[in-house]
């Protein structure tokens, strides 16, 4: 197991997913902005019920379930963490959801999908925890149906830093390394997709994240009483240190929409 692995296990084991929602105040969603980024993302293309889509680092399943339950799509989840995959699992069978959602174990950079599975390829700031993202993106032209879409969002670097303040952010992401947006759309042209429009998202990202801080803190003595006030002290610490990043314009935040040739 790598060390990057093993940081991400460690995040998103079942206490830090419960701690997780809470900081970002909806069930399902590990990442800020809730169903809201799911629909701002999704507004980006024309999903139909006709599409398959793969969620690539799908997480408790809460963009997956949002997906299929408004514009009525198959969607199948591939997640690293055994713990999440059974979270979202269950979240579908709660939901009904299981002849169109469906949630399996794996690795984004080699997944177990046939060629030309799916007509589009989605994550929601999922691919900062994955090193190798050139292999990352050519699995995703490889799954993706020819005239398919890639469609993902993820935190970025935005700005300068000294190497001590960039690595106490990919400490707190779990993440061995942020990209740019500019080296997000080196990496999928280099993988074959066109038409490739990237937006800079960096100001609503950073909106989302200082009011999931104030949330956290609300919930201080729920918390404490939860887990311990040392669990609270560690998710503060990690948390100011992102709403820091943001303020100083070092972290944001994008998305990337191509079609695969």
């Amino acid at each position: 197991m790598t060390t990057i692995e093993k940081a991400v296990r460690t995040n998103y084991n079942p206490t830090g997913v419960a701690i997780i929602e809470k900081l970002y105040g909806a069930p399902g969603y590990l990442s800020p902005g809730g169903p809201k980024a799911t629909d701002s993302l999704a507004e980006r293309i024309q999903l139909t019920a006709q599409d398959h889509v793969l969620d690539a680092g799908s997480g408790v399943g809460g963009p997956a379930l949002r997906l299929a339950q408004h514009y009525g799509c198959k969607v199948t989840g591939l997640e690293l963490v055994e713990s999440s995959v059974e979270f979202a699992r269950n979240r579908a069978a709660e939901a009904g959801m299981q002849e169109r959602v469906a949630f399996q174990s794996g690795d984004a950079t080699a997944m177990p999908f046939e060629d030309n599975t799916f007509s589009v390829v989605w994550s929601q700031d999922a691919w900062c925890h994955i090193d190798d993202r050139e292999t990352l993106l050519d699995e995703c032209a490889r799954v993706i149906d020819p005239g398919g879409t890639l469609l993902f969002s993820d935190w970025l670097f935005t700005g300068e830093g000294s190497a001590a303040s960039r690595t106490e952010i990919f400490d707190a992401l779990a993440a061995p390394s942020l990209a740019t947006l500019e080296e997000y759309c080196e990496l999928v042209d280099a993988a074959g997709f066109t038409d490739i429009e990237p937006i800079d998202d960096s100001a609503r990202f950073a909106g989302i994240y200082h009011n999931a801080m104030q949330r956290i803190a609300q919930q201080k003595d729920s918390i404490c009483e939860q887990f311990s006030e040392r669990v609270y002290d560690i998710v503060m610490e990690k948390n100011q240190c992102l709403a820091d990043g943001f303020t100083s314009g070092l972290v944001g935040g994008g998305s990337i929409v191509a079609r695969c040739a």
